[in-house]
């Protein structure tokens, strides 16, 4: 008899003889009836029967409703005629009826496949209900060979060809079910080059190779992440980082890469490295020429990852430098009437230096500092044993030209000399930088200096006149005119 749960059936016996016999009904837990009276075991709970007795027999059926998995068994009907005539019972059995119930809907495996690596053992429990003689079988996805035939499998994985799924059939003769369980292997991934962190400059470009180290000849399926969001349509062994404009900066982050074997569930995460876009200047500032009491700006624009932090120096020297050390060596004061104002959009920071009105003073040579701090890094690497350190970024120079209208002046103003004598006149400016002097006789008529100190040997009477000094850089000029050279006689008495 065949039946799947919750099904009824009907078990019949029918006994003859004289007295009638009466008929009970067993459940034995083995397939003969050779000493059934030692291995009897209940009845389902389900179970009744149903007798019809005649003049010289009788017919019992026992009915199981709504059977269940564990009402299968070995069933057989025991007839006993009982009297006083006999000195003892006459018993008859029948033969063994064998309720199979399928084992539909009862198939579970349990596993410790979970997180798998290579030389490890798995232990598969396939567990059923029904029967009886339920008939085991393992497969692998990968194959229909059967690889087992008892509820347990164990695996002793030396090939990642045993990851991915396996499934469990059950089956007896009244039916047949499956169950299916993964397990799970983690592929040895790793990053190359193995950092915790690396700096990228401005023009660099970078390969990261997510690299299977255990199974290399595995064919696998490579997704990147990075700040642990997945990257779409980046499906390859290598991500190829270019730092050639601002925009490249917002590929700084934290790269990791996950391995997903195609052949089975293997899977694998690799370390995580952390890019960083080293400080880079973007918009130097320009050379500026003005006039004092007027209103200058300055901007220095700059990008990295992550942004950098800009400051602005005045330095004594002309040159282009390339250190910090430098810088400092020819550090001068910043005007006291400065305002910095920075500010973000998208991948810069731009910082503008505004001097609201222009002193004499002023002048100089200007650079924007663009500054990667190693604790700016500390804070997205989350890991103090790795020494960094800081980055800077140095703009070319940029001149701010004051020019020297208004404070041009000469000492001594006029001079009162002999013939023969020397006489020295000292022109003062300021602004700048690169003032240029030039010195005139007669309106400018005859250029007879080009410094800011002029000589005179008062030997040819043409030399006693009026000059004028004109100071110049980028930004304008000036000058002072009419400086008088007066002639005085020598009163000679001959006695």
């Amino acid at each position: 008899m065949i039946s799947k749960v919750n099904d009824s059936i009907e078990l019949s016996c029918t006994a003859f003889g004289y007295p009638v016999p009466v008929i009970e009904w067993k459940r034995v837990n083995l397939l003969n009836t050779s000493d059934y009276i030692n291995n009897i075991i209940e009845l389902p709970e389900n179970a009744y029967n149903e007798t019809v007795a005649g003049t010289n027999n009788i017919t019992s059926t026992l009915i199981i409703d709504d059977i269940q998995y564990e009402d299968f068994g070995y069933y057989l009907c025991v007839a006993t005629m009982s009297s006083s005539e006999l000195s003892e019972d006459v018993q008859a059995l029948s033969s063994i009826s064998t309720v199979t119930v399928s084992p539909e809907g009862s198939v579970n495996i349990s596993s410790n496949g979970t997180d798998t690596k290579i030389g490890d053992t798995v232990r598969l429990v396939c567990s059923s209900r029904g029967g009886p003689n339920n008939q085991y079988s393992w497969t692998h996805y990968s194959s229909n060979e059967v690889i087992g035939d008892k509820p347990e499998l164990i695996l002793a994985i030396d090939s990642v060809d045993q990851f991915g799924e396996y499934k469990c059939s059950v089956s007896n003769e009244a039916g047949t079910d499956n169950s299916t369980s993964i397990v799970n292997g983690i592929l040895s991934v790793n990053l190359i080059p193995a950092s915790d962190v690396v700096f990228l400059e401005y023009g660099d470009s970078y390969n990261l190779t997510c690299a299977s180290l255990s199974v290399s000849s595995l064919s696998v399926q490579i997704s990147w992440y990075k700040d642990d969001e997945l990257i779409n349509n980046t499906e390859t062994q290598v991500l190829t980082l270019n730092y050639t404009s601002p925009e490249s900066v917002s590929n700084g982050g934290s790269y990791k890469c996950i391995a997903q074997g195609t052949i089975g569930s293997s899977i694998g995460e690799s370390n995580s490295v952390l890019i960083i876009f080293a400080p880079h200047i973007i918009q130097t500032p320009s050379n500026i020429q003005t006039r004092v009491a007027r209103k200058i700006q300055f901007i220095c624009n700059a990008t990295g990852y992550p942004l950098p932090s800009i400051e602005w120096r005045r330095i004594s020297v002309e040159n282009d430098l390339t250190t910090l050390q430098d810088i400092d060596n020819v550090t001068v004061d910043l005007p006291y009437n400065i305002t910095n104002d920075s500010s973000i959009n998208m991948n810069e920071v731009s910082s503008v230096l505004t001097l609201q009105s222009v002193d004499y003073d002023d002048f100089g040579y200007y650079v924007c500092i663009a500054t990667l701090t190693s604790d700016d890094v500390y804070v997205l690497l989350n890991n103090s044993n790795v020494t960094l350190m800081d980055y800077h970024a140095i703009s070319s120079t940029a001149t701010l030209t004051v020019s020297p209208l208004g404070s041009v002046q000469v000492n001594p103003s006029s001079v009162l000399a002999y013939y023969g004598e020397t006489v020295v006149l000292n022109c003062t400016s300021r602004g700048g930088p690169n003032n240029q002097y030039t010195w005139d006789i007669e309106s400018g008529a005859i250029v007879i200096g080009r410094s800011d100190q002029l000589t005179l040997e008062l030997n040819n009477l043409r030399l006693f006149s009026y000059y004028q000094c004109r100071v110049s850089n980028d930004a304008g000029s000036d000058r002072v005119s009419h400086i008088e050279m007066m002639f005085m006689f020598y009163l000679i008495i001959l006695m």
